[in-house]
């Protein structure tokens, strides 16, 4: 046995090397996996949280008749394409739960087992750009639904939701749908950097000396 440990014999998943106290990485790789598995189905948490944020936004219309005088009636119709802001979070919704999808399938294909510290260091800085992109995006859509809600006194913007009560109250429900897939996000992001920090451990999988 002491023989085969000084000519660095590889054995039950330990390393040995001449000098140095024998380390399992099993466990490392082990606990790898599970994060990965978690994750994956965090991704597809997130992916059925920001479709239904962006179908509810999508299919959120409706009408108005704005009586200016017996005989003269507008009709305005209110919808997610009006505003550049829903528009930019609906395309964002959309992008993020692309993703999110594609991450997933990507590490159900490699066995949930990462191939490399690129791909670790990829995905880690992918999925924190995610998180602030969207936060960013749904940030923007949430002051547009308050300025809607509450109007602007200081330069006379008066309350819309009045007018399209229906409409404000499915804004509303998307964005809170959004906010719950970017408690997802965040929750992955943290499982990334943690995958990577595990990842760089077992990497070094011998310590000189015993220290």
């Amino acid at each position: 046995m002491k023989g085969d440990t000084e000519m660095g014999e590889v054995t039950n998943g330990y390393v040995a090397t001449p000098g140095t106290v024998p380390v399992s990485h099993a466990g490392g790789e082990t606990s790898l996996k599970r994060m990965s598995k978690a994750a994956i189905v965090l991704r597809f948490v997130a992916v059925a949280l920001c479709v239904t944020s962006l179908a509810t936004m999508v299919t959120d219309k409706q009408t108005h008749d704005f009586v200016l005088t017996p005989d003269v009636v507008i009709s305005k119709t209110a919808k997610y394409s009006s505003v550049v802001a829903i528009v930019a979070f609906v395309y964002t919704n959309a992008a993020v739960a692309g993703y999110s999808l594609l991450q997933a399938a990507f590490t159900l294909m490699t066995k949930s087992l990462p191939t490399s510290k690129l791909q670790l260091w990829s995905t880690f800085v992918l999925d924190q750009l995610v998180v602030y992109v969207l936060l960013g995006v749904v940030g923007a859509a949430t002051e547009v639904a308050y300025v809607a809600e509450q109007g602007e006194d200081k330069i006379l913007w008066a309350s819309q939701c009045e007018n399209y009560t229906r409409f404000c109250s499915q804004v509303g429900a998307s964005v809170i749908f959004c906010f719950m897939g970017i408690l997802t996000l965040a929750a992955i992001a943290a499982i990334s950097a943690k995958q990577l920090f595990t990842y760089d451990r077992t990497s070094h999988i011998t310590r000189k000396d015993g220290y």
